[in-house]
């Protein structure tokens, strides 16, 4: 896992799908744009199952939009994963 710090307060990790990743340079780039959401704890990418896990605190106003809104920049498309 890419841990940015250490939790000082409330956390979850969430799932999430990042549709469009295809290579290294994929995931180099959305783990730079989710260590970049204030709240963000940790980013952990698996390129071959397009999926995101992520750890932040839930308390910091729209993190989980903000880090939506910083992946599909990129042009990824990003959510929760179904159940």
């Amino acid at each position: 896992m890419n841990t940015l710090q250490e939790p000082d307060g409330p956390s979850v990790v969430k799932n999430y799908m990042v549709d469009g990743m295809s290579c290294k340079g994929c995931v180099a780039s959305v783990l730079v744009a989710l260590r970049t959401v204030p709240g963000v704890y940790s980013v952990s990418l698996d390129l071959e199952n397009s999926k995101a896990e992520v750890e932040f605190d839930p308390t910091v106003e729209a993190a989980e939009s903000n880090m939506k809104s910083s992946v599909e920049k990129l042009g990824y498309r990003f959510g929760p994963l179904s159940a």
